[in-house]
């Protein structure tokens, strides 16, 4: 048993290091003699899960928890499984499983927290994410779930304050700077607002969020062709995000061209039927 432990090490090790089909030769191999070996399965679920292999992953978690049902690290990366795939309700259970084992395990308080967030449960979120942030005050994800929650609870000043925080935490995390844009946008405080979107795009030039905000700003000071030339850079980025459209629409009917204004709606329309609702 130690040699195969010893053997489960050096693999991971190499899979870390990039070598993924080798490690995953190795793992199989191992299987065929081992198949309900708890530690082999963990790592070969593992290793799936990392490479978003998700539908696979959760079918070996949820054999090893057959053989061990308690065996916390395979929920968590189960629930995270099932997260990675929108299917909310089943991370939910899962969560709900993992915190009758550890009721103090702050990455499941925090994810049931966003998952209720995300199904607009904003009193249960709040329940949850307050009860993470006593167990860890200085994670930024953690944080920026309960600025979210209390601008979607009208609690702007709250959310400034925390998202404030999560900037001295974590000063490279974009996020937190969108989010205090989106806030000084509700506070009608336009060129704080493009400030901080200004920064986020600077940390993530990557992400269409804050390009997009950047045109709201814009378009909110009638700035409207301007606004349209940064979404339309956002669209670069992410053509998949219907909320562009919408913006885009909305700036054309400000401009007048109502033609252009139905055509980018339509769009909207027809991304939001392809897209699911997470809310």
């Amino acid at each position: 048993m130690q040699k195969l432990n010893k053997n489960i090490e050096k693999i991971i090790k190499n899979f870390n290091k990039g070598n993924h089909l080798n490690s995953f030769n190795q793992i199989e191999a191992l299987l065929k003699n081992n198949s309900q070996n708890i530690e082999l399965l963990f790592a070969y679920g593992f290793m799936l899960s990392k490479i978003n292999h998700n539908e696979k992953a959760k079918n070996i978690f949820e054999k090893l928890l057959l053989i061990k049902p308690m065996h916390t690290q395979s929920l968590n990366y189960l629930y995270i499984n099932y997260l990675k795939i929108n299917k909310l309700d089943e991370s939910e259970i899962i969560i709900d499983k993992l915190l009758k084992i550890k009721p103090e395990h702050y990455e499941a308080l925090r994810d049931k927290a966003y998952i209720n967030y995300l199904k607009q449960n904003f009193t249960n979120a709040l329940r949850f994410i307050n009860k993470a942030i006593k167990i860890n005050n200085k994670e930024v994800f953690g944080l920026n779930i309960l600025g979210l929650t209390y601008i979607k609870t009208n609690n702007i000043d709250e959310a400034i304050k925390i998202f404030e925080k999560a900037v001295l935490v974590n000063d490279k995390y974009f996020d937190s700077f969108n989010n205090l844009g989106k806030c000084y946008i509700d506070k009608e405080n336009l060129n704080l607002a493009f400030s901080y979107f200004k920064k986020a795009n600077k940390i993530n030039p990557n992400s269409e969020l804050p390009i997009m905000n950047i045109g709201n700003v814009l378009s909110l000071k009638d700035k409207n062709k301007s606004a349209i030339n940064f979404y339309y850079k956002a669209l670069e980025i992410n053509p998949k995000n219907n909320l562009i459209y919408t913006n885009i629409a909305i700036t054309y009917c400000r401009l007048k061209n109502f033609d252009q204004a139905t055509k980018y709606y339509n769009k909207a329309i027809e991304l939001s039927l392809e897209t699911p609702n997470l809310n």
